[in-house]
């Protein structure tokens, strides 16, 4: 009898860690809403073809992604967080992953628009003229562009 108690205890402990997680993240992600569009970008390694191409092309795009209000969050599984290139090395990125159902094991990079909505997801590099694109189609982008204009 002690053991399941103890057992009921270990899984109400470890769902409560999950939801927590979990409700970290959507935390995280709330803080941009409605100012900033953001891209995930997950690897399975630094050195994934993908992911050094996708690097490369973001710091290719500074100022169009100044323009669109574009954060960009990178994440290698295991071992890193960044937020626009600088470490946050408290974040563990194992949430992530599960909250954004994102496979650990290759690339995936996910568009979310300022309304805190998916608005794109694939699986290999996204050239910053498809996705500069995507975003300059978006409603909401359209009213930016009038409204600069």
């Amino acid at each position: 009898m002690r053991y399941s108690k103890r057992l009921v205890l270990c899984l109400i402990l470890l769902l409560g860690f999950t939801a927590c997680s979990q409700q970290g993240v959507a935390e995280l992600m709330e803080n941009y809403l409605w100012e900033k569009r953001v891209l995930l970008v997950f690897s399975d390694s630094a050195e994934n073809e993908h992911y050094a191409s996708q690097q490369f092309s973001l710091t290719e795009s500074v100022a169009g992604m100044k323009e669109r209000d574009l954060v960009v969050w990178s994440f290698i599984v295991n071992q890193e967080v960044s937020v626009e290139g600088k470490s946050k090395a408290h974040l563990g990125t194992s949430r992530f992953y599960d909250y954004f159902n994102v496979r650990e094991n290759g690339f995936t990079i996910i568009l979310l628009g300022k309304d805190g909505e998916e608005k794109h997801r694939q699986n290999t590099a996204l050239s910053m003229p498809e996705l500069f694109s995507m975003i300059d189609a978006m409603p909401m982008r359209q009213r930016e562009i009038r409204k600069d204009q």
